[in-house]
């Protein structure tokens, strides 16, 4: 990997701890998970008699006051960091307590910097990034370092910010919140123990004897964080290696990473059935490169599949990437939460077999150029190899097709499953690409309907749309609720919809051509104390700026599905307020099924599909004053909705949906 972090190289890394000879870590938190000797964030020791001058330079080059009590945040701000807390603390107190906040930091997530900016009553001036060169020059400048870092967050359970030996380098008092990175600091004094509510306090103490507290703090520095104390520390751990055993030659680690490749595989979530003896053996070829991302179809189906004890495993491959394309994706955006990063993210987590869970494996091919499609026999050749792998025949396999899926035609003729189940999702055809596009689309579902012995579709006008083109009958298998509830709910809680404190209105989904952005508008004025949030990629900048004025309409970004529960669970109410168009018309939205699943009150515009048992629970508007009928009795009312039955829920389960599949591929 050219870049090796995030969850799955994290896995990778941590698969290699305890089979390493020696361990250091930064902390005595880490210390205590994984052993090893602490080794610090290090910074050079600097002349002492010169930080009075340092200081002066410093400042007069920001352009601080000799008399002002500043106080300096220098990295990455992140939600877990504190900078946002510290901002309301002053932004509280107000503007007369002599103290200000410099915050350097390169690159700022708007919505992060815009609830910074917001609180007025703070003196908050920004700067841009510093390099570590020039660091302990800039820090001589602040009178304080303030780390008000989330006590819950589980990175802060771990983690030690560098700034704390940045700031003691030069002997600049810390304040921070007492997470378990800090404990040992704060006991010895290197550390004063703060929190929200006393910081402000504290600073205006800290503000009398700003160059009295020096001496013990640069103590401290010299004792644990020089470079001179660390080098001593790695030095001993560097001669026990030696000691011990030889150094790893090249081909030993190289081997280490081939195996560790192969083995990293995720724990099995609960609810996932086991490999059994006997079953069907299934390949399934997903249209798209979002393994586990949304909790479509092609995630869901598979996970109760197996749950009936009648489908023994299940090898899914979303569509090949080129290595280029792959690299791109973290090029197009700068928002961490963009798509973009999150198909990078899981790409190479199924290509690390991180997204693997037990009778389920998941799998993209990754070739070499930048080529729209890979070679088609190196194709071929690693879906064997996978196959071969995880002990599937394809003479006594399953193909599970969801179209569009180019070259499947030549994948089928070289491999030859026993039977091809083609599921129909959606009608490519009546998306807004260039007809170009179209046109290949509509040859590979030419190509492709043939070869299955059964087609599946979603919903009827989406069969009788696709029925000239099939051979046969194409059977009805509508999405599902996911009742099994294997949605997980992170620690941190719904951290994009922080500071939301009003009735919400969600909607989860693509943001891209489906929304009736107009209706939503007309909504969000008619109803200001109501916040409508659409959690989802895809979103036309043409919509955000016309949302931009409208401090009631949120798009806090991508929520992968593993984290979609506890968002859900903030809603008041779920709202689908889509367009009725060609494509909507042969669209089953899950989006309703997981609304359901999690209790919520369900409003939509008038759209086809909606199944009628689930109907009493689904308020369908067919105009403007039936929205807003709806969005008053439920949201701003917060009136119950009356409760599906036990049988109408079971019967909207994936787990009857599993049933029905295998009804229909068992004929």
């Amino acid at each position: 990997m050219a870049e090796p972090f995030g969850a799955a190289a994290t896995k990778l890394a941590y698969a290699a701890i305890k089979g390493a000879d020696a361990v250091t870590v930064s902390n005595p938190a880490l210390q205590a998970l994984h052993g090893g000797t602490i080794i610090r964030h290090a910074r050079p020791s600097v002349d002492v008699g010169g930080l009075d001058d340092a200081r002066t330079k410093s400042r007069a080059t920001l352009g601080i006051a000799h008399d002002d009590f500043a106080v300096f945040f220098v990295g990455t701000i992140r939600r877990h960091k504190g900078v946002l807390a510290l901002a309301q603390a002053l932004d509280a107190a107000g503007p007369d307590r002599g103290i200000s906040l410099h915050l350097f930091a390169g690159q700022v997530d708007a919505r992060q910097r815009e609830r910074i900016d917001a609180c007025m009553g703070a003196r908050i001036t920004w700067h841009d990034g510093v390099d570590l060169g020039n660091l302990q020059e800039v820090m001589a400048g602040a009178d304080a370092v303030v780390l008000l870092q989330d006590e819950g967050s589980e990175i802060a359970q771990y983690q030690i910010p560098a700034k704390i030996s940045d700031a003691l380098s030069v002997g600049v008092p810390v304040l921070a919140t007492p997470v378990p990175p800090l404990l040992d600091l704060i006991e010895r004094g290197a550390v004063i123990k703060t929190s929200a509510a006393n910081v402000v306090a504290q600073l205006q103490e800290l503000a009398g004897k700003r160059t009295d507290a020096r001496a013990p703090l640069l103590a401290a520095f010299g004792e644990e964080f020089s470079e001179d104390a660390n080098r001593t520390r790695l030095d001993g751990v560097i001669s026990a290696l030696r000691e011990t055993r030889p150094a790893a030659v090249l081909a030993d680690l190289c081997l280490l990473g081939e195996q560790l490749y192969r083995t990293c595989v995720s724990p099995a979530k609960a609810g996932a059935a086991q490999v059994g003896e006997g079953g069907i053996d299934i390949v399934w070829f997903w249209k798209q490169n979002d393994c586990g991302l949304y909790g479509r179809r092609a995630d869901l189906l598979p996970r109760y599949l197996l749950r009936t004890g009648k489908v023994r495993k299940i090898l899914r491959f979303d569509l090949p990437m080129s290595a280029a394309k792959l690299h791109r994706q973290s090029q197009l955006s700068d928002d961490l939460s963009a798509q973009h990063f999150k198909v990078q993210q899981t790409t190479v987590a199924s290509d690390l077999h991180a997204n693997d869970e037990a009778g389920l494996r998941c799998r993209t091919y990754i070739y070499d150029g930048a080529a729209s499609e890979p070679d088609m026999a190196a194709y071929i050749s690693f879906i064997q190899r996978e196959m071969a792998d995880f002990g599937i025949v394809p003479g006594n396999a399953t193909a599970w097709v969801c179209p569009v899926v180019p070259g499947f035609a030549e994948l089928q003729q070289a491999l030859g499953f026993r039977q091809v189940v083609v599921d129909l999702v959606d009608d490519q055809r009546t998306f807004s690409v260039p007809d170009e596009i179209k046109t290949r689309w509509d040859e590979n579902y030419k190509i492709t309907l043939p070869l299955a012995d059964h087609v599946i579709a979603n919903c009827a006008p989406l069969a009788q749309a696709f029925h000239p083109l099939v051979r046969g009958d194409i059977h009805i298998v509508p999405n599902g609720a996911d009742t099994a509830q294997v949605l997980a709910r992170p620690a941190e809680g719904a951290l994009l919809l922080a500071g939301i404190d009003a009735p919400i209105a969600g909607y989860v989904g693509n943001l891209r051509d489906r929304i009736d952005w107009p209706l939503v508008h007309r909504m969000a004025v008619r109803f200001p104390s109501i916040a409508f949030v659409f959690i989802g990629a895809g979103l036309p900048d043409d919509v955000r700026e016309s949302f931009a004025s409208m401090p009631n309409v949120h798009f806090p970004g991508v929520v992968p599905y593993s984290g979609l529960g506890v968002y859900l669970e903030e809603f008041t109410v779920g709202i689908m307020p889509h367009v009725h168009d060609e494509m909507t018309r042969v669209m089953h939205p899950l989006k309703l099924y997981s609304y359901l699943a999690h209790g919520l009150p369900v409003i939509c515009s008038d759209v086809d599909n909606i199944e009628e048992s689930i109907m009493p629970a689904v308020c369908v508007a067919t105009n403007d004053d039936e929205f807003a009928d709806s969005l008053t009795r439920y949201a701003i009312d917060r009136k119950p909705m009356p409760p599906l039955s036990a049988q109408t829920v079971a019967a909207m389960s994936w787990d009857e949906r599993a049933q029905r599949v295998l009804g229909i591929i068992n004929k």
